[in-house]
This record gives C-alpha cells, sequence and structure tokens, in this order.
C-alpha cells in the first residue's frame, strides 16, 4: 500500500473529514466519488490520509459521456488512485440522458449499484460550502420549503445500508483548490461547468459573486437561513421518530402500518416527515415532495382499499383502519 499525500494544505481538509466521522464505527467499504475535478480530487487526497483508508476505501468515477475530455478525466482519476494504492471502479452513464437532472438520476442509480454489489459503509461526494449556498439560494428563489433551505444534507440513505456522505460542507472551494496546486494534482474539470446557459452556472458565476460584492454579509445570512430550517427539520424528524416508535406496527416481512386516526392526530408537517420516513426506510432513497402530499391525502381523505404505487419498491394501501406501507413483493399478503 502507497503513503497517502501529505500537505499542510490537506490538513483542513482532513481534519473536517475526521470531524464529520466522530468516533462512528466504519462497518464496511467506503468509495470516494471521483470526477477528476478539483473538488473531488481533494477530497480523494485527503480521505486517503484518514482512517477511511482502512475501511477499506475504493475510488469510483462515473463517466456521463458529456464533454470531450472525459476520458481524460476517467484515465486520471484511475492513475491517481492507483498512485495511492486504492481500487477503482469506472461507469459509464448509458447514452440518451442529455438534462442535468437525469444525468444525476442516471449518476446515483451507478452509485446505488455499487454501494449494493460491494456492500458498501458509504460513498463520499466533494460537495463544498460554496455549492450549499448556491443550493439554498436557488431553491430560496423557488420558493422552496423549510427542507428544501436546509440545502444539501451532509449525510442521506444510498441504499439500505449504504449512505451518501458529504463531509466538506464547511470547507471552502479555494481551499481545495489551494490543496491540488499544492500537491500538484492531475485535474480535469468539465468544460460543461462553465457555461452560463444553465440557471445554476449562471447563479455560481454571475450571480452570487456579484451579491458578495454589494452584500460582505451574504454568506452569512444565507447560511443562517439553512440553519433555522435546518433546526425546524430536525424537530420534524424527532417527531416523526417518536410517533413511529410508538404508534407504527412492522412485520416481519418489512410492511410497516400506521393506525389513520393516529396518524390525523398530527399536523400536516409531521405527517408529511412521517411518509417521508417511511419511504425512505422501505425504498433506500428520497421520494419527491408530490409524492408526499398524495400519501399524506391518502391518509387524510382516502376510501378504503385505495392504493398508491409509490415507487417501483414500495406500494401505500388504505385498509380502513391503517395506512400500510409495504415493499412491492409484499403488498399481496395484506390484500
Amino acid at each position: 500500500m502507497l503513503n497517502p499525500p501529505e500537505s499542510p494544505a490537506l490538513v483542513p481538509i482532513q481534519e473536517a473529514i475526521e470531524a464529520f466521522l466522530g468516533r462512528g464505527e466504519i462497518r464496511g467499504p467506503v468509495w470516494v466519488a471521483c470526477s477528476g475535478g478539483v473538488d473531488s480530487t481533494a477530497l480523494l487526497a485527503a480521505a486517503a490520509g484518514t482512517r477511511l483508508r482502512a475501511a477499506p476505501l475504493g475510488v469510483v468515477h462515473v463517466d456521463h459521456g458529456v464533454h470531450a475530455r472525459r476520458h481524460e478525466a476517467r484515465d486520471q482519476v484511475g492513475q491517481l488512485a492507483q498512485s495511492l494504492g486504492l481500487r477503482f471502479q469506472s461507469f459509464e452513464v448509458a447514452p440518451g440522458h442529455a438534462r442535468e437532472t437525469e444525468l444525476r438520476a442516471a449518476r446515483y442509480a451507478l452509485l446505488r449499484r455499487l454501494g449494493d454489489q460491494d456492500r458498501a459503509h458509504a460513498v463520499l461526494l466533494g460537495h463544498h460550502l460554496e455549492d450549499q449556498l448556491e443550493t439554498v439560494l436557488f431553491r430560496l428563489r423557488r420558493g422552496a420549503g423549510t427542507r428544501g433551505l436546509a440545502g444539501i444534507p451532509a449525510r442521506r440513505p444510498l441504499t439500505n445500508r449504504c449512505e451518501l456522505w458529504r463531509p466538506l460542507l464547511s470547507i471552502r472551494r479555494a481551499t481545495l483548490e489551494r490543496a491540488c496546486r499544492e500537491l500538484d494534482l492531475p485535474i480535469v474539470e468539465d468544460p460543461t461547468n462553465r457555461d452560463l446557459g444553465p440557471s445554476r452556472n449562471r447563479l455560481r458565476h454571475v450571480e452570487i459573486p456579484a451579491l458578495r460584492q454589494r452584500h460582505h454579509s451574504f454568506d452569512e445570512r444565507l447560511l443562517s437561513i439553512r440553519e433555522r430550517a435546518n433546526a425546524r427539520n430536525e424537530r420534524l424528524e424527532a417527531q416523526a421518530r417518536t410517533f413511529l416508535e410508538e404508534e407504527s406496527l412492522r412485520s416481519s416481512t418489512g410492511t410497516r402500518s400506521i393506525p389513520l386516526a393516529s396518524l390525523r392526530s398530527v399536523d400536516e408537517a409531521t405527517s408529511l416527515e412521517i411518509c417521508r420516513q417511511l419511504c425512505a426506510g422501505i425504498c433506500g432513497s428520497a421520494v419527491s415532495t408530490d409524492l408526499l402530499r398524495r400519501l399524506h391525502q391518502l391518509g387524510r381523505q382516502g376510501q378504503r382499499g385505495q392504493r398508491i404505487e409509490a415507487h417501483p419498491r414500495l406500494s401505500v394501501r388504505h385498509d380502513g383502519q391503517m395506512l400500510i406501507f409495504a415493499p412491492r413483493t409484499q403488498i399481496e399478503v395484506h390484500r
């Protein structure tokens, strides 16, 4: 096994990773998703010098097939992984995905497959502080609620046993750039990131810099909105967890059932969060707000026998007394 790179520029990044890990147990392989750009390359170099290395640590690259230097990026990431003595996996997104939302969905599907096949504990992503600010502002302008304004979560489920980890959300991009520069790490940036056509790119390269010039406390104010939204979400999550512990019934097949009378006794926000937690627990991934509202309405105003095929892995049914969340392979048991 080769020695990880050493540089004072890596220290704040490694400290952020170690603080993120805390004293938690790592129960399986961990992968760093590396595109070849600055953010994920700095994350990879830093992670190789933390206790994640013994997980064991691996490197995964997803080729989206959308820019001319994509093969160069894949090869550079593979060479860096080899120089660090780490496992390397590369995947290609199937042709036909053009929109950013489609590419993102395809990327996460590939990461889920890797997590399942390798029985991984986590996949690390290189999102940083500026990504967080950009996300909160983007959602604020679109009228998002508190869940959207809470920004990018540091942790979220990827599969039933594997999580997505974003340990660098407190680190500025300039810190990552400095680490790559001082270590002379190979970088291949996606040129589409500089295209000012997409609204996210325009926000990143034009609007946020202008807002920072006009308002010197812009970052702090935006982060304050995120922190308040996150605090409210944490209260809701705790209330929903308590409700599920006290009220829900769990079967050996993975089905969860909630008494309709109990569900109707809580407010709408708590009901939505209860449905979100149940869906995430069975599906292993997030579901849309629109779907959660449909499930909430099914619990409030639905009729016996109504059913929503909520997800390829989940079906939800109203039986007159209970709202039943069941894996799709198990729903017939409860007819």
